[in-house]
C-alpha cells in the first residue's frame, strides 16, 4: 500500500508539472549554432545606445530573401505553403519581390 501511495505522489508531480509547463511555458535558455548566428551577424546592426545587434526590416529582408533570387516567380509556389506556417517569411519574400520590379 505505501509503494502504490508513493507512485500515486510521483504520478501527480509530474502531471502537476506538466500542466504548469503548458500554462506558464518553459524558460529554456535559447540554443543557437554557430552557423546561426554568423547568418544573423552577417545583416545584424548595433544599437549605439544599448550596445545590442538586432535586424531592422530591411535588413531582415535581407537575410530570409537575399537579392539576386527570383522572387516573383518562386513566391506563387513557395508563399502559399509558407504563409500557413511562416507568414513572415511570405512578407519578406513579397517584399523582396515588389522591390525588384
Amino acid at each position: 500500500m505505501e509503494d502504490l501511495k508513493e507512485n500515486f505522489k510521483e504520478k501527480a508531480e509530474k502531471v502537476k508539472e506538466g500542466v504548469k509547463e503548458t500554462l506558464l511555458g518553459v524558460e529554456d535558455e535559447l540554443q543557437t549554432s554557430d552557423q546561426t548566428r554568423a547568418e544573423f551577424m552577417k545583416y545584424a546592426k548595433k544599437d549605439e545606445g544599448s550596445e545590442e545587434w538586432y535586424m531592422g526590416e530591411s535588413e531582415f529582408i535581407d537575410a530570409v530573401a537575399p537579392a539576386g533570387e527570383d522572387y516573383v516567380s518562386s513566391f506563387i509556389t513557395t508563399a502559399l505553403e509558407s504563409v500557413q506556417c511562416c507568414p513572415w517569411l511570405a512578407h519578406a519574400l513579397w517584399c523582396r519581390g515588389a522591390a525588384e520590379r
